[in-house]
């Protein structure tokens, strides 16, 4: 859902900007809604391993530190 709403968000970004005259005040509430919305969708890519080399978190457990050599 959050991906679909990142493409809405896209669509009527481009919408407020290219309508004449330029609606600004709905350009910015898109683009603020848009950034919010990418932050549970990196969090997502985040825990099934599309960002970066670390392996994908299963089963909804919690990635553990290496153990401390003292």
């Amino acid at each position: 859902m959050t991906s679909a709403m990142c493409v809405y968000l896209a669509l009527f970004m481009r919408f407020a900007w290219m309508v004449q005259p330029r609606n600004y005040l709905l350009l910015s509430c898109h683009a603020a809604n848009k950034s919010v919305q990418l932050y549970p969708l990196s969090r997502w890519a985040a825990a099934n391993g599309y960002l970066g080399d670390k392996e994908p978190v299963t089963d909804g457990q919690t990635p553990t530190a290496p153990p401390v050599k003292a």
